[in-house]
């Protein structure tokens, strides 16, 4: 993978980093407005979380199809991803079988891995947000 791929792997969010104090949907929002990839846990506890379907998917599903975003749904383990809004995208890991169901679980998130740098280089070739920030010659980010 080319080193400018594995520079954008430096910004990563998930929502156990917002801080005690911070508004929650907002920074939620923020962060899938600013995101070059949304990787979406397919569970189905996820799934069952009205927070997510109602508003994270929604948003998400909005920002990869004005080509702001990619969704990669990850499916974790059996569930009614391909039912959702999700179920028009390719999943990972490959044939979006579930990761629970691997053996060993280490071939499946191979899979992912492989499907993740794809990913990432696409973005790369599209310059996308992150990507065209990124400095060819040193990897450093621009200050945003």
């Amino acid at each position: 993978m080319p080193e400018r791929a594995v520079l954008l792997l430096d910004r990563h969010w998930h929502d156990r980093m917002i801080d005690p104090g911070d508004e929650w949907d907002e920074t939620i929002q923020r962060e899938l407005r600013e995101a070059d990839v949304i990787i979406i846990l397919a569970s189905v506890a996820a799934l069952s979380t009205d927070y997510i379907t109602e508003h994270e998917i929604p948003k998400a599903l909005e920002l990869h199809a004005a080509r702001e975003s990619i969704v990669v749904p990850i499916v974790l383990e059996s569930c009614r991803w391909d039912k959702t809004a999700l179920g028009s995208l390719n999943a990972l890991p490959e044939k979006a079988k579930p990761l629970n169901k691997w053996k060993p679980p280490s071939d499946g998130w191979h899979t992912v891995a492989n499907g993740l740098a794809q990913v990432l280089e696409k973005l790369m070739k599209q310059g996308h947000k992150r990507a065209a920030q990124t400095s060819p010659v040193s990897g450093v980010e621009d200050e945003r």
